[in-house]
């Protein structure tokens, strides 16, 4: 996609949602990147080959120094891509979330032990981390009338 266009994220993206929207949160999920997930190499295979012909048909190309093959989890945006599905944060800060709920608000033990993890993970190496100064990357940023916002890729 050509640089400099205007609404060309959000325009790829729907290509990208159509190309593969039998798939989308079944064995397959586009954020800037493809993802593959699978309980079983062999459906990783199937599935694989799926997304290869699926490309191939819309005439849509790889980048080979950009992809990897048979990871047995990716970390992606928050999410954990594994055989087990997709998971994120959400459950260990079920308890954070559900003193949210109208009158409910209640600090317990479990509230303390789940903002307790919620700390750790978002200061672990994992979440925060220099980056590659020998690969290009791109700050972008967007500018609203009350904000501006800065994104590091």
């Amino acid at each position: 996609m050509p640089f400099g266009l205007s609404k060309a994220p959000s325009t790829f993206q729907t290509l990208m949602n159509e190309v593969f929207s039998n798939y989308l949160w079944k064995s397959v999920l586009f954020f800037q990147d493809i993802h593959i997930y699978n309980k079983s190499g062999e459906e990783h295979l199937v599935h694989l080959r799926i997304v290869f012909e699926l490309l191939r048909a819309h005439q849509l190309y790889l980048k080979k120094s950009k992809c990897s093959f048979a990871a047995p989890h990716v970390a992606y945006l928050g999410h954990i891509l594994s055989h087990a599905g997709i998971t994120n944060y959400g459950p260990v800060v079920a308890p954070l979330t559900s003193l949210l709920k109208k009158n409910s608000f209640n600090w317990n033990e479990e509230a303390t032990q789940s903002f307790e993890a919620l700390k750790r993970a978002l200061v672990s190496t994992s979440v925060l981390q220099l980056p590659n100064f020998e690969d290009l990357f791109v700050v972008e940023c967007d500018v609203s009338g009350g904000g501006i916002g800065a994104v590091l890729q």
